[in-house]
Parts: structure tokens; C-alpha cells; sequence
């Protein structure tokens, strides 16, 4: 408790984030000695004036709040040096120095995706939405978004609809269910075994400034985000910027081109997002992540439910992913596979007689 206490003081100081702090204990090791520390201490690690002053006079009113908020069944509050932080979460440009938590706080380590989009999509975007979440959460994967109207929602519903689990990362405090008209949608994730989460203080309220940084989070949780309709200017396509710096796979829904909400994910196909069309296609390519073996003892099975043919093992759905839906050689093949022909014949011979490839007049092709 004293150290979520030191940790959570240093959360109240102004323009103490992640880097500071950091820097700081890089010269007094811990949270309690910089906050004890003299002022020719900090003076000498060359802190400057104001912040010397926050850290002498910080918000005790607020540190002690947060503990009492903490004090309910069902709440968290993690910090930096917590080994429950999220390990991808940890790695991002600028990570929170806390997280405050409802729920089940344990699945934030585990393997997420985020599904975003528009606040007010079509029926077919909001189908979508709910279809993909389901289907990726019987997958094993946690679905993540944002709580907001519109396809946040609809992936939440979608999850909680096969008991999946699901994390809702909020722009307020957690006190302020935003928007209010998603309470009872915020509670039945928790009591579904998800989670809340989120950066501010739990009486803070939402605030314009708050979502860019909420976004942040969201795709920082996760090995990629799916982006099922956005319009060019939106919050979901400031989640796959942070997702394309923080090197996470960015997917898209491509549409009718006659479709606004479907400019943004076009743009995204442009800038080399992975198009794609169901969920087996997601799985696929994050099984070949290197995100994937951060958390290796909770891998993903990837499986077509409607799919009767036998399940590939790992070097032959590479050798699939090398045919692509083109017809390709099989001098092409050596190369992209380093195999000898005879190895290659070999195994290409089995995945058509498991009804997987094709052979076709110049080579081979996916079916």
C-alpha cells in the first residue's frame, strides 16, 4: 500500500509523466526517496524550480481518494513498477504511469484486439462490429474498444453475447460512465468478467482532450485494431496512427465507395492496412505477430468454425500465405520458402489432398 501510495502522489504532481519519473529514479532509485528527497537534492539532479514545488506540496486529498475508491470489491489501481502493468502496454512512446481498473483486472495482460469505428455507423457497419467481436472472442482473444456509441458498443454487445470477455478503456474517470447512456452496458461488463480502465482519476470527467489519449491506450493494449467504418476525420483513425507507430497490425473493412464511412478505412487499406473480410483472416496474420509470444503460454488457435478440413500447423500456413490467391511457380516457391524442391512437392501434394491449395496449369494456388 505505501508503494501505490509513493506511486500515486507522483501521479498528482503537473508534467510528471512517464519520462520524468523515470529520469528521476534513475538517480533516487524509488518513489518514497524522491519524494523524501532535499531540495539541494533535487536541485543537484538538475529538477527545476516549479517541479521541486509540486513534489514537496503534492495533492495528498486526491492520493487519499484514489486509495478509498480502491477500497471496493472489484477495483485496482496498477503502477509502472507493478508486474501486473500490460507488457505491450509498457513499450509505448508514452505509457500511464497508472491505470486505474474495474473488473477483472488480470486480463489486461492477456492477448487483445480492438475493434473501433464510427459513433453513428449503418446497420451493416453495426453487424459487423458484433459478428466480428463474437466470432474473435470464442477465439480466445479479449476484445477491447471504447465504450462510445455506435461500434465501441456493438463490439462490446458482440462480446458479451458468447460471454467473451471484454475491456471498455475510458476518456473520464471511472466514476463518470461516459456516454451515461452506456451504464448498465459498462456494468454488465464488468460483471461478465471484463474490465474498465483508465488513465484519469476516477472522479474526473470526460473531457474533449481526454479521447486522443484514451486511443493511445486502446491500441496500445493490443496486438492490432480492426477498423470497421470510419469517416477521414475520427477518433478511430487517431487509434490506427498510434497502432501504425506503436507497431501494432492495423485492419480494415473496405466498403462502397459511395459510402462516407467507409473513406477512412480505404485511406487506412491505402497506407497498407491489411484488408480484410472475416475474422479467420484477422487470426491468421496475428499468429504471425512477434506480439504474440510476449504472453506465449496463451497462444491463439486459428480456426474457420465452419472450416471441416484438418488444422495446419505453423510452416504450412506459411507455405499457404506464400501461395496468396495468385498462381505461383514452383521455382517461385523455393525462393519465397527456402525448401528444396522435393521437400516443397512433398508438402504441397498433402495440402491439396487436405483441400487447402489447388494445383493449376503454371503452379499452385490457394483455394
Amino acid at each position: 500500500m505505501d508503494e501505490l501510495r509513493d506511486w500515486l502522489t507522483l501521479y498528482t504532481v503537473p508534467n510528471c509523466g512517464v519520462a520524468t519519473v523515470l529520469k528521476l529514479l534513475n538517480v533516487f532509485l524509488t518513489p518514497a526517496a524522491l519524494l523524501s528527497a532535499s531540495f539541494k537534492a533535487l536541485r543537484g539532479a538538475k529538477v527545476n524550480e516549479s517541479l521541486i514545488t509540486y513534489l514537496k506540496k503534492p495533492d495528498w486529498k486526491r492520493v487519499d481518494a484514489c486509495l478509498a475508491w480502491r477500497e471496493k470489491v472489484g477495483r485496482d489501481i496498477l503502477h509502472w513498477h507493478d508486474p501486473r502493468y500490460p507488457h505491450l502496454l509498457r513499450e509505448i512512446a508514452s505509457p500511464p504511469l497508472i491505470l486505474f481498473i474495474e473488473g477483472d483486472a488480470s486480463i489486461i495482460q492477456d492477448h487483445q484486439l480492438a475493434i473501433v469505428g464510427a459513433r453513428y455507423p449503418t446497420p451493416t457497419g453495426l453487424e459487423t462490429a458484433y459478428q466480428f467481436a463474437s466470432e474473435l472472442a470464442k477465439q480466445g482473444l479479449v476484445i477491447t474498444s471504447g465504450l462510445a456509441r455506435g461500434i465501441d458498443s456493438a463490439s462490446h454487445q458482440g462480446c458479451l453475447a458468447i460471454t467473451g470477455k471484454t475491456i471498455a478503456v475510458m476518456g473520464s474517470g471511472l466514476n463518470h460512465i461516459y456516454p451515461t447512456c452506456h451504464q448498465q452496458l459498462a456494468q454488465q461488463i464488468v460483471e461478465k468478467g471484463g474490465a474498465l480502465v483508465s488513465e484519469f482519476f476516477p472522479d474526473s470527467p470526460p473531457k474533449a482532450e481526454h479521447f486522443p489519449r484514451r486511443n493511445r491506450i486502446i491500441s496500445g493494449l493490443c496486438l492490432g485494431i480492426l477498423v470497421v467504418e470510419a469517416a477521414m476525420r475520427s477518433g478511430s483513425l487517431i487509434t490506427a496512427r498510434f497502432a501504425l507507430e506503436q507497431g501494432r497490425e492495423v485492419f480494415a473493412i473496405p466498403g462502397s465507395i459511395f459510402n462516407p464511412l467507409s473513406q477512412g478505412c480505404h485511406a487506412l487499406l491505402k497506407q497498407g492496412a491489411t484488408l480484410i473480410e472475416n475474422s479467420h483472416d484477422i487470426l491468421l496474420e496475428l499468429s504471425f505477430s512477434p506480439l504474440m509470444q510476449v504472453k506465449p503460454e496463451k497462444n491463439l488457435e486459428v480456426k474457420n468454425e465452419t472450416d471441416s478440413r484438418p488444422q495446419l500447423e505453423s510452416d504450412d500456413i506459411k507455405l499457404v500465405e506464400c501461395l496468396g490467391f495468385e498462381t505461383v511457380t514452383i521455382d517461385t516457391l523455393v525462393v519465397r520458402t527456402g525448401l528444396t524442391t522435393n521437400k516443397l512437392l512433398a508438402r504441397l501434394v498433402l495440402l491439396e489432398l487436405q483441400g487447402y491449395i489447388s494445383a493449376v496449369p503454371g503452379g499452385y494456388a490457394r483455394k
